[in-house]
């Protein structure tokens, strides 16, 4: 992250009293802003939007944390706030997405703005909840763990092992078909990057305008980010807390289904987003994702034809974009992933064509 943009955006969260949404958004912009893919207009453009919206807002929060000497790097940041992460009552996606996003900017930030940008974390962490049913509390956590059966752990995480949770009959069922690939040799990297496909896939099929879903495929990446810097055990633990919200999100929330086209044609991937047809579009982006190159440089033509988004919208487009570059470490776009960007685009086509 260069040093310049990074400034900028620690000046826009700090004339702020939270750290949430919009800070990670801002972070996500500074990535794609750098990004050598991202036409440097339009990644100018991204960047100058995020510093202009309105920025995160928390009550005051009076936190033991808040009294300790900040750390001098985003490792000691990572271990000193982790606990504070594990036990808040909001959304964990969420959570452990502001974490990175501090950490990412830390070595930017001046020793006497460490502090500020540190409680302001912890103030929207204090003020963030969610339906007391969605949340696994770490009381609950090794009541659970209780039930593990000894010979469990030796599953290697894959998307077509771990699926299965989003239809298990209740949470506890959920959590044990995760603790089957929780075993010591787990790779954590991989059982992150799983999650993540399987957030996405629950995004191909449920609308997510308030973003809750996106806060899972956020959590996700973010866990992966922090592996190398934060202990197994608690990083096993925001996946499990991740687990058990994104069965909540897809068996009880009761987020509306994505209707499933009837038109069985193949248009190329710019017009299939612009019909306002979501599934016509993943399947356009699908066959489009096959040449990186080409999906990603019609994925920039695309959001810059369409406009940025309006305030609550453009975080979660950011999200995916810069969520989807992450994942696609060897150069090689993710189908899903792309679907899932093809799906948020053709969204916004469509309330765009609606509103005129």
């Amino acid at each position: 992250m260069h040093h310049a943009t990074a400034r900028s955006a620690i000046a826009r969260i700090l004339a702020g009293s939270g750290f949430g949404v919009q800070a990670i958004a801002l972070v996500h912009a500074v990535r794609l802003h750098e990004d050598a893919s991202c036409p440097a207009e339009l990644g100018g453009a991204i960047l100058e939007r995020c510093l202009t919206l309105p920025g995160d807002t928390a009550s005051p929060y009076t936190h033991p944390l808040n009294q300790l000497a900040a750390p001098g790097d985003a490792s000691g940041l990572c271990q000193q706030l982790i606990p504070a992460i594990i036990a808040q009552r909001g959304d964990p996606g969420l959570a452990i997405a502001s974490l990175e996003a501090l950490s990412a900017l830390w070595p930017h930030a001046g020793a006497d703005e460490r502090p500020l940008l540190r409680t302001r974390l912890l103030d929207s962490l204090g003020a963030a909840r969610v339906p007391e049913e969605s949340a696994l509390t770490t009381f609950q956590l090794r009541d659970w763990q209780k039930r593990v059966p000894t010979h469990y752990g030796v599953q290697t995480p894959s998307v077509a092992s771990l699926r299965g949770l989003l239809n298990a009959p209740d949470a506890l069922a959920a959590y044990l078909l995760l603790a089957e690939h929780l075993g010591m040799t787990v790779e954590l990297e991989t059982l992150c990057w799983v999650f993540g496909s399987i957030s996405i896939q629950v995004m191909h099929t449920r609308h997510d305008r308030a973003g809750h879903l996106v806060h899972a495929l956020q959590g996700a990446a973010s866990c992966e980010r922090l592996v190398p810097t934060l202990p197994a055990e608690s990083l096993v633990t925001v996946i499990s807390q991740l687990t058990h919200r994104l069965w909540w999100l897809h068996a009880k929330s009761g987020l509306h289904r994505v209707r499933l086209s009837i038109d069985q044609t193949q248009r190329p991937y710019r017009q299939a987003v612009l019909t306002g047809d979501i599934t016509l579009a993943q399947r356009a982006a699908r066959v489009s994702a096959q040449d990186a190159q080409r999906f990603w440089s019609e994925t920039w033509h695309l959001v810059s034809e369409l406009g940025l988004p309006r305030a609550d919208e453009l975080p979660r487009l950011l999200a995916l974009l810069d969520s989807a570059r992450w994942r696609a470490d060897d150069g090689a776009v993710v189908a899903d992933d792309a679907a899932a960007i093809a799906a948020n685009l053709t969204d916004l086509a469509y309330r765009s064509n609606a509103a005129r």
